[in-house]
Parts: structure tokens; C-alpha cells; sequence
């Protein structure tokens, strides 16, 4: 709302991403009226639905080039992440194996 005060109506709905954005919150306002209001019955579809249009707002952010880059250096990684908390898990059996073998015949 601010963002449309501050444009003005003609340059805000210039920016195809405002426009999507403007759409993406009224279908999510429209879906929680219905349901609120116990109207939904009386449409066939189920007005939660609506609801998953929210994942445009996320596409739009995907689609930027540093976020891209960002994404695709962490898809690499994710070995690397797998491998290390496999050697974390390594250890922790091993000082469970001590443990066990220290201290099992306490009480």
C-alpha cells in the first residue's frame, strides 16, 4: 500500500512484479475473507488453495542473479556438509563406545 502511495498508480503497475505482488495479496486476502466468513462451502473450489499463489512472491526472489549463484554454491556444498556431519557422527559413537566401556558398570 505504501509502495503504491509512493508511485502513484500509473508507474506502480508499470513494474510487472507489482502487479504480480498486487495479485498475490489479493487472492491471499480473498481466501482468508472466504474462509472467515464460512462462504467457502458455497464455492466449489476450496479457497485455501488461493493460498499457494503465495510461491509466486518466492519465484520472484529466486529469479534474481545473486540469489542464483548463492543457491547453486550451496547445492555444491551440500556433499561436503554430509560428509562432515558423517565424521561428527563418527565421533560421537566413538566417545559413546568409551563412555560405555568406561563407566557402564557404575550403580
Amino acid at each position: 500500500l505504501l509502495k503504491f502511495i509512493a508511485f502513484g498508480f500509473v508507474r506502480f503497475l508499470k513494474v510487472r512484479w507489482n502487479v504480480l505482488d498486487t495479485v498475490v495479496v489479493l487472492v491471499s486476502v480473498i481466501s482468508i475473507l472466504l474462509t472467515k466468513l464460512e462462504l467457502s462451502h458455497n464455492i466449489p473450489i476450496n479457497p485455501s488453495i488461493f493460498r499457494v499463489l503465495r510461491i509466486l512472491r518466492l519465484a520472484q526472489v529466486l529469479k534474481t542473479t545473486k540469489l542464483k549463484v548463492l543457491l547453486k554454491t550451496i547445492i555444491r556444498t551440500l556433499s561436503q556438509i554430509g560428509n562432515i556431519g558423517f565424521l561428527f557422527m563418527f565421533f560421537f559413537f566413538i566417545y559413546a563406545a568409551l563412555g560405555v566401556e568406561f563407566f557402564g558398570e557404575i550403580g
